[in-house]
């Protein structure tokens, strides 16, 4: 009787150890999606653009492979309402990328920024999971990344401040603001820094990091020159 039992004690543990993962993960912060965390589980094909206008947006930022892969399984829709305040352009939330309506159709370079910036939220979070105790290449990779973008904030940080100042005001809710050194404040950073600062004035590091999930950043902006 007591070998019968090993076998569903044990399965019972490893499923115990996987909810608990599942909730730090979501504790890290409440945008943070698990569709990394179920891929790695069951593996299936990303499903398809449910609108042609992101398959167009794909294309323009050269994304083929894991980069489309990641994109398609982010599910981008338009919404009629963000939750997190419909003063902004777009949200990742629950490995979900929401924008406005108010953008549908756009294909002008600012809107290819906020298409941008709501993915690289994607690439943060779900290609960088940090699981140090499992994968520590992962998470060295992640605090290489957090140093370069602490060193391009100290190199430049009135106007990084000012432009999360600007962002914080968005939200409807002020308890959402964006506090300096959290990892919402790294996932913001590393999305800015992707989508409107220019390849000059980034490390190598970071911008080897960026042409693998934005093969043709030129098509972002990149307003800010130093």
């Amino acid at each position: 009787m007591k070998r019968r039992l090993i076998i569903p004690a044990l399965f019972l543990g490893l499923a115990a150890a996987g909810f608990v993962v599942l909730i730090v993960t979501n504790r890290m912060d409440d945008r943070v999606g698990t569709l990394e965390t179920f891929r790695e589980l069951s593996p299936s094909p990303a499903p398809p653009f449910a609108d042609p206008y992101f398959a167009q947006m794909a294309d323009r930022l050269g994304m083929t492979g894991e980069s489309r892969d990641l994109f398609q399984r982010t599910q981008p829709r338009f919404v009629e309402h963000l939750e997190l305040g419909d003063a902004l352009v777009g949200e990742y939330r629950r490995g979900e990328i929401h924008i406005t309506q108010r953008f549908r159709g756009r294909t002008d370079s600012e809107a290819v920024k906020y298409i941008a910036h709501e993915y690289l939220h994607a690439a943060w979070y779900q290609a960088l999971q940090g699981r140090p105790f499992i994968d520590k290449r992962t998470s060295d990779q992640k605090n290489g990344l957090k140093e370069d973008i602490d060193t391009v904030y100290r190199q430049h940080q009135a106007h990084f401040d000012e432009a999360l100042r600007v962002y914080n005001g968005y939200f409807s809710d002020p308890s959402r603001a964006v506090t300096q050194g959290s990892e919402r404040w790294y996932s913001e950073m590393h999305s800015i820094l992707g989508t409107e600062v220019a390849r000059s004035l980034l490390p190598p590091r970071l911008e080897a990091w960026y042409a693998r999930w934005l093969p043709n950043r030129a098509a972002t902006p990149e307003e800010f020159r130093g």
